[in-house]
């Protein structure tokens, strides 16, 4: 392309371009033309998070408001706990929940582009102080808003909802609730909050995702009729057999996306009401011609269930399901059903022992399949995992896996031997472009495997287990790092196309369970891999 040529190009194209210049380059085209320029800024400013109050998130806040920068933000996401935490960040100035609300609702005031809303409200002592924030949120986002998440404990999502009752969404298509149990909520029913907004906001709601650890059965039968709902995902506590069916069936010639499963974890009680609906809802003649599926499923629903995804199987390209720990024989006879579509694109599904054999049967899917999140309870020992004298004979184009086990995580030889299966039976090392997985701890010698089976890997999650708690500004923390570190420096991957990092902990603040964001390790990881961003 000659330069004549490049100025050509409607701005719409170099727009769409500078989406996919990575963050760290995007400055080089600050100074190339105007067009350029506006497509860079568009693009730097276009997803905007208020987490992690930092000395550079605050400078962001004080950019923001700036009108000309903000009416470029598309998407906001706010998580609430960082406002109250920033004295946890290491080598940064520590500010006051006080200045940083102030300087949230100052970076609000331009934005009147924003086409994405995410809260993610958490309880904390002072969280009452938010609600001026959210509150000019609601003011200014609600005739531009088009897709809105929203999480929150149920009491304070009566707060949330009652702040935006005062205001119409006329662009809302897309919504998705995660309502959970807190102190302060009990007794307190958000059902009628929630039916009350949901349809208000039915006429142009093409997709509605609930997922809520509290009862709101009121709600979902309150629930008038959606003309345009093409997705339907309902994650409850418990729903009624009639409730469910009935929502179903009304909207069963829009939807192409049903999802539906159980948030209690104890269902010993409620078993035979389970099974029931589970049969209920997949013996209906409306649930066909879907290309989303998701289900929570048990060993006495299985035969029900697999009968349901036969009837969809060549148009259902994503398919979760959810409850069953398959062993090989329901496993063997799930693959046989899916294999015979040859759409498959995405499977989400949990099995009891990880073993070979899981991978050998999983290979047998469509040639299709490009996603694949699978956890397991247990694994067997390394020494079973041998794949000499057994023939790989499928061809997949893998490219995306997410490994993790529900109560248990890998070592380094259960990942070294894991890799290897899957390069061997699913060819993993010229298709797969991101990987995430659980392991107990990091070192150079895991992403010494990690290079050699997938070289052409361009995104990684690493969560480690090893590395817990709120505040690693201890000597464990920095030995650990220190020792990665050395170890790190005389390794390089110059052929490695590795490009995004990320490596997280979790650990338990008393309430909930939060997730620490290692980027110490992610820029020691960006010294050895010439390819990779640094953070």
């Amino acid at each position: 392309m000659t330069a004549i040529d490049s100025i050509l190009l409607p701005y719409d194209i170099w727009e769409c371009i500078s989406v996919y210049i990575p963050a760290a380059q995007l400055r080089t085209l600050y100074g190339v033309n105007r067009a350029l320029h506006y497509a860079a800024m568009n693009t730097k400013y276009r997803t905007i998070q208020f987490d992690d109050f930092d000395d550079d998130k605050m400078e962001l806040l004080e950019r923001l408001k700036d009108p000309i920068v903000a009416r470029r933000v598309k998407s906001l996401y706010v998580d609430t706990h960082a406002v109250f935490t920033s004295h946890h960040r290491r080598g940064s100035t520590i500010y006051s929940s006080n200045e940083i609300i102030r300087a949230m609702t100052g970076a609000l005031e331009g934005m009147h582009n924003v086409h994405e809303f995410h809260v993610n409200w958490r309880d904390h002592i002072f969280s009452h102080d938010l609600i001026p924030f959210l509150s000019t949120a609601w003011k200014l986002f609600a005739q531009t808003i088009c897709v809105l998440h929203l999480s929150a404990p149920a009491g304070r999502f009566r707060t949330l909802l009652g702040m935006a009752a005062h205001h119409s969404f006329p662009s809302l298509h897309s919504v998705q609730f995660l309502l959970d149990r807190s102190g302060d909520a009990h007794g307190d029913d958000p059902s009628h909050i929630v039916s009350q907004f949901i349809n208000n906001a039915r006429i142009n709601l093409q997709s509605l995702v609930i997922r809520s650890h509290v009862g709101i059965n009121g709600a979902i039968a309150s629930f008038l009729t959606f003309p345009r709902l093409s997705r339907l995902s309902l994650v409850l506590p418990t729903l009624e057999e009639a409730i469910l069916l009935s929502l179903y069936n009304e909207h069963a010639d829009t939807l192409s996306s049903v999802e539906w499963g159980v948030a209690a974890t104890d269902l010993d009680d409620d078993v035979e009401r389970l099974d029931r609906t589970i049969t209920a809802l997949c013996s209906s003649e409306n649930l066909g011609m879907l290309r989303t599926l998701g289900l929570y499923i048990t060993s006495s629903s299985l035969s029900t269930a697999l009968a349901a995804i036969d009837r969809n199987i060549y148009t259902l390209t994503c398919l979760h399901l959810d409850g069953l720990a398959f062993d090989m024989d329901q496993l063997r006879e799930l693959v046989g059903v899916c294999k015979e579509g040859g759409v498959l694109q995405e499977l989400k599904l949990t099995v009891d022992v990880l073993a070979l054999d899981v991978v050998e049967v999983l290979s047998r899917l469509p040639p299709s399949l490009l996603s694949l999140n699978l956890a397991f309870h247990h694994m067997l020992s390394v020494e079973q995992w041998s794949t000499e004298d057994r023939p790989a004979t499928h061809v997949h184009h893998l490219q995306h896996l997410d490994v993790h086990g529900v109560s248990m995580y890998l070592s380094l030889d259960g990942a070294k031997v894991l890799l290897k299966a899957f390069v061997h039976y699913m060819a993993i090392s010229s298709s797969l472009e991101s990987l995430n997985l659980v392991v107990h701890t990091l070192n150079p010698q895991l992403i010494d495997a990690l290079a050699a089976s997938v070289p052409h890997l361009y995104s990684v999650w690493l969560r480690i287990i090893e590395l817990k708690g709120e505040d690693d500004n201890d000597e464990r923390w920095m030995t650990r790092l220190g020792s990665f570190e050395v170890d790190m420096k005389s390794r390089t991957f110059p052929t490695w196309s590795l490009e995004e990092a990320r490596i997280t902990s979790t650990y338990f603040d008393g309430t909930t369970v939060r997730r620490t964001e290692h980027s110490e390790i992610v820029g020691v990881l960006a010294k050895s891999i010439p390819s990779m961003i640094s953070p």
